[in-house]
């Protein structure tokens, strides 16, 4: 095993990609923060706070705790594991949470009434406040949860 820590600037853009291993990035307050890993591992996004955000992997979960910018843009992909999402109530987004094979989509405090379902709950869309950043999710084989900070 090979394992780097890798120390940037508070305002630094961090792209950031392994074929396998976990990632974990923190402290971040940038335009970019991309993490990739192309075949299986975890990633971990902590005390983010960028405009554009990307987390995708094949196998393994994503966590992400950071905030949502008003006109943001942010990406979480996986074809299996869980994808966490810890954002502060008072976010404003549009969003597109699709789990097609276990349905298993969590709104929690962010459940309302600007949502829709499609598909037997395999996908669910809709607007959280004033709708101001734009959130999609895709996990194949598990489950979504957005969970409030």
């Amino acid at each position: 095993n090979v394992n780097f820590v890798i120390r940037v600037p508070y305002y630094a853009q961090v792209d950031i990609e392994t074929r396998i291993g976990n990632l974990n990035v923190s402290s971040v307050r940038s335009g970019l923060v991309r993490a990739r890993i192309s075949s299986e591992g975890d990633i971990t996004l902590t005390n983010i706070g960028a405009n554009t955000v990307s987390a995708e992997n094949l196998i393994g979960d994503i966590f992400f705790d950071g905030e949502i910018q008003d006109g943001g843009n942010y990406r979480f992909s996986s074809m299996k594991g869980n994808i966490n999402l810890r954002i502060p109530f008072n976010s404003n987004f549009r969003f597109v949470a699709t789990a097609p094979s276990t349905r298993n989509i969590s709104l929690g405090a962010f459940s309302g009434s600007n949502l829709n379902y499609l598909g037997d709950g395999r996908r669910v869309a809709g607007r959280i406040g004033s709708g101001a950043g734009t959130l999609s999710v895709t996990n194949q084989q598990g489950g979504i949860m957005f969970i409030r900070r």
